[in-house]
């Protein structure tokens, strides 16, 4: 694992073996974060599992708070570089996200998913 990434709330993260995640990636854990097993995060990569709330408009952004949501992601995953990951999303097994990809949504096992946002491409096995 290499050691130039950034964690934020570490203790909302659960990392399983085997892990790798690149360069300059980032993880924030507000809302609860799981890797599984054999997972690969490529560089720049950026998972979220929380967001701004928006929606008053009399209020400041910055004073509306956080929505939490906890990103899963499962065994045998590999998320290609610059992808996003966005708070609730649940990266099933088996999965391949490709680089640059913005993933808003569950990723369905055996598959690859990739675009902005992510769409599935092709089933895998």
């Amino acid at each position: 694992m290499n050691r130039d990434f950034q964690i934020e709330e570490p203790k909302k993260i659960e990392i399983g073996n085997n892990v790798g995640i690149s360069i300059r990636s980032f993880i924030s854990g507000g809302g609860g974060v799981s890797i599984g097993d054999n997972v690969l995060i490529g560089p720049n990569v950026n998972i979220f599992s929380a967001n701004h709330n928006y929606k008053a408009p009399n209020i400041p952004i910055n004073k509306q708070g956080h929505t939490l949501k906890k990103v899963i992601i499962k065994n045998n995953v590999w998320i290609g570089s610059n992808s996003i990951i966005l708070p609730g999303v649940t990266i099933h097994e088996n999965v391949v996200i490709g680089a640059g990809s913005v993933v808003s949504k569950d990723c369905e096992s055996n598959s690859l998913y990739a675009g902005n946002p992510a769409k599935l491409i092709k089933k895998l096995y």
